[in-house]
């Protein structure tokens, strides 16, 4: 593939998108936002180390290439906090900011439909991974 090519030299792909704007498909992998808003800091251990770019081989997750240090500082609190309550509204502030700096427009959610059979028990789905996350748990009902 062109634009999701895991090849560093193809200068088409979507590290090296340089662009107003970009249309692509991602979100949270679980429950905890954190991973996911970590994709928008800008510097990790050096400064702008986290920005895709030729000096770090197109290695860095903010695709975006967006820096706030307000952003970066609330991040880093929100790495520290324990509480599920003050992770929460930490993480609100976060997309906030997001959304508030056009950084990241939401348009829309794509839905799956899963089914399973009557005869199938321990099965829980959720949103925020595969159908098959508490495989350890389905038993046969009888």
């Amino acid at each position: 593939g062109v634009y999701f090519s895991g090849d560093p030299a193809s200068p088409d792909t979507l590290g090296k998108f340089y662009a107003d704007v970009q249309m692509f498909t991602n979100g949270p992998d679980n429950p905890d936002p954190q991973n996911y808003l970590g994709g928008w800091i800008c510097t990790r251990e050096e400064p702008g180390d986290n920005i895709s770019r030729a000096a770090n081989n197109w290695l860095g997750n903010n695709n975006e290439r967006w820096c706030s240090e307000e952003y970066d500082a609330l991040f880093h609190q929100l790495s520290q906090a324990t509480d599920p309550a003050e992770r929460a509204q930490v993480a609100m502030q976060l997309n906030d900011m997001l959304a508030q700096n056009y950084v990241n427009l939401p348009l829309v959610f794509r839905g799956s439909v899963s089914a399973y059979a009557n005869s199938l028990g321990g099965i829980q789905m959720n949103g925020w991974d595969t159908e098959e996350w508490n495989i350890k748990d389905w038993y046969r009902i009888k």
